[in-house]
């Protein structure tokens, strides 16, 4: 199977930005484009990179936190501990609504054939 890197960053990128966009919504924050585009390519970087180079630690749980956490401070800043904790909340409940909708829409669209097979 042949993997496009260029087409999983530029997909990660726009799926990143989104979730990013509505994290802010729900937050009721309003982060400049620049802010939101710079995290947003550092979520889309750090997912290409995981097909470009081979790197033991990109696919352990720390180094996904990590990124995430980089990826909503550079998006909204720190604001102290207690805004940051809501904002990481509130990016990954986002996060897995939109794989869940994702999972179901995929779910949804799967042939499934005939129902007396």
């Amino acid at each position: 199977m042949i993997v496009y890197v260029d087409l999983v960053f530029l997909t990660n990128l726009a799926v990143d930005g989104t979730v990013l966009l509505t994290t802010a919504k729900a937050r009721r924050l309003r982060p400049s484009k620049r802010r939101v585009l710079a995290s947003a390519a550092i979520g889309a970087g750090y997912a290409a990179a995981m097909f470009w180079a081979d790197v033991p630690h990109l696919y352990s749980f720390g180094a996904k936190l990590a990124v995430s956490a980089l990826m909503v401070a550079v998006a909204f800043g720190y604001g102290g501990p207690l805004a940051f904790a809501r904002n990481i909340g509130t990016f990954y409940a986002v996060s897995f609504a939109t794989l869940g909708g994702v999972v179901g829409a995929a779910y949804l669209l799967r042939s499934s054939g005939s129902p007396w097979g």
